[in-house]
This record gives structure tokens, sequence and C-alpha cells, in this order.
């Protein structure tokens, strides 16, 4: 801009930078209109400070710990209540929608590396197999053996599958 301003014209001038001619005569244009000539592309506003995003990321990564897995709708509205709750300026379609827009979701699980899935069906047998009178013999059988065999607590430990 200075070269065309010393009297270049915006064609050389931009070939000799390796410029495209166009894109300096529009930031010539809007600097001539007042607007200040930005550079490259903006960034997008951000809704959530690094922060709030950040405890946001937490609570999503210890729900999926506690077997708890948040779908990506799930964390969408999640996104949408937080923004509420704490009055930050937010898309028109987020309110429209009730949840946050899937960009701005997309923008989440990149900056935070998540790979949410939905989460898996508890086998059925598994599922009956967990009441009150299976839970009471685990624990009456396992009072039985402790009984018996006079183990310290230095022998007893759990055996992960």
């Amino acid at each position: 801009m200075q070269e065309v301003d010393s009297g270049k014209t915006i064609r050389q001038a931009a070939k000799d930078h390796g410029l495209c001619h166009v894109s300096l005569h529009r930031r010539l244009k809007k600097r001539e209109q007042g607007e200040a000539p930005c550079m490259g592309y903006s960034k997008h506003a951000q809704v959530f400070s690094q922060h709030q995003e950040q405890e946001l990321a937490r609570y999503v990564t210890w729900s999926a710990e506690l077997r708890y897995g948040l779908t990506p709708v799930e964390v969408r509205q999640l996104a949408y209540q937080c923004g509420k709750k704490f009055a930050i300026r937010m898309s028109p379609s987020w309110s429209e929608n009730r949840q946050a827009g899937e960009d701005w979701f997309s923008g989440f699980r990149e900056r935070y590396q998540f790979s949410l899935r939905k989460a898996e069906n508890t086998i059925l047998g598994r599922a009956i197999g967990f009441n009150k009178p299976a839970v009471d013999l685990f624990f009456d059988n396992l009072e039985n053996v402790l009984s018996r065999q006079n183990f310290g607590p230095h022998q007893i430990y759990i055996q992960c599958r």
C-alpha cells in the first residue's frame, strides 16, 4: 500500500510482492473509506471464555468417565443452557433451537479432542442379575469365605478383566 501511495501502480506493487492485484485494490478501497484494512481472515466470535469452555470440556470428560457419556446433541443443549445461565450473547439460532450450533460443536470437539459416541446398552442378563437378592448373595458368600479363610487386608485384591 505504501508503494501505491508513492506512485507505483496497483498491478505492479501486487506483482512485486506476489499478491493478487484485486485483493490489494480492495484493501486500498477499505482504507479510503476509513475502515481498518484487515489482513487475512477474522476469527469467529467466541461464545464462551476460555475458562468457561474448559469447564464445559471437563464436565463432558467427567461424564464419560462415569460411563454416562453425552451425545453430541446433549453437549450442544448443555452449551446452550450454560450460555443462558451465564447471560452470554449467543447466536439467535441457539435460542431458536435451544441448543448450540453444529459449527460451534465441531470447533469445540476439535479444540478439546473429543470423540463422542452413543452409549451402548447394558446386556439384559447383566441388568437382570443386578438385583437385591443377587447382591445379598454375593456379600453373604464373601462374608462366609472371609470368615473361613482368615484373609488379611494385604491378601485381598480385585482382579480386573
